[in-house]
């Protein structure tokens, strides 16, 4: 994210499919992990990232998801309610696509 400005859930898929198989010791990925440590530190230091979220940004995304998903955002903000009202139904909406293992 530091460098391409995008988060890349699939970039190194293989490697870490190759970790989880156990094709690699503890040492390399300690190695790994402590090499990618110190260019993260100088990547960091470079970066032209903000240092805090676009919260403005970040919650129209969020209405404009919830808008796309109801049709419409009165069928999904309940007005004159509390916080925690308004979070439990949320946790509501997201239990029922979660998946049960």
């Amino acid at each position: 994210m530091l460098v391409e400005h995008d988060l890349d859930l699939e970039r190194n898929r293989e490697q870490l499919k190759s970790i989880r198989r156990g094709e690699w010791s503890i040492e390399q990925i300690e190695d790994y992990f402590t090499k990618k440590e110190s260019c993260l530190e100088e990547i960091y230091s470079k970066s032209t990232l903000r240092n805090k979220p676009d919260e403005t940004g970040v919650k129209q995304l969020l209405l404009n998801c919830l808008e796309m998903h109801f049709g419409s955002l009165d069928k999904c903000i309940a007005k004159d309610v509390t916080t925690a009202n308004l979070v439990q139904e949320i946790e509501d909406v997201l239990s029922k696509y979660r998946i049960i293992k």
